[in-house]
């Protein structure tokens, strides 16, 4: 029986309460949640070396996946202020990455890896599911973070 990820019951726990302050957030498209905005289908295949079928949000507004065609495989991006970021440092596998802002850690994770750090007031994380590899979900984590940082965003709250 599998378990609930820890990193995912945060990013759940965050995105439930601004979506509750919220009402009628389901009426925003993905396309103009910034989290999806971060990739376009071409970048997130090349991470996932498979060809996008669609785009929704995730962790309640306070993410963005990209789902493959074969079904399998996907990608998550999730933004969340930096209280509600745990890293899953009991999770087998766990291996820190200080060079990754303050909290940087990758391990596997059910049928993909799971990639996280702090920057500044937020916490990302990443998950690739499928056939990814550790050194893919590591550089997407590096790509979401030097983005984030571009777009100098404010600390995220779940899509209006």
């Amino acid at each position: 029986m599998h378990t609930l990820p820890t990193f995912l019951c945060g990013l759940l726990t965050a995105a439930s309460i601004g979506a509750a302050a919220q009402p009628g957030r389901s009426a925003v498209k993905p396309a103009d949640n910034p989290n999806c905005k971060m990739f376009s289908f071409a970048e997130m295949e090349k991470y996932l070396g498979k060809p996008i079928a669609t785009i929704d949000h995730a962790a309640g507004g306070a993410g963005c996946q990209w789902l493959a065609k074969d079904e399998e495989s996907s990608a998550i991006i999730s933004v969340v202020g930096s209280r509600y970021f745990v890293a899953p440092k009991l999770g087998k596998g766990f291996k820190s990455l200080p060079k990754i802002g303050s909290q940087g850690y990758v391990l596997p994770e059910l049928d993909g890896w799971n990639a996280g750090t702090v920057i500044g007031e937020n916490g990302i994380v990443v998950l690739l599911s499928g056939k990814n590899k550790e050194a893919e979900t590591i550089a997407l984590l590096e790509e979401a973070v030097r983005r984030h940082r571009l777009a100098d965003r404010p600390s995220p709250r779940a899509v209006p």
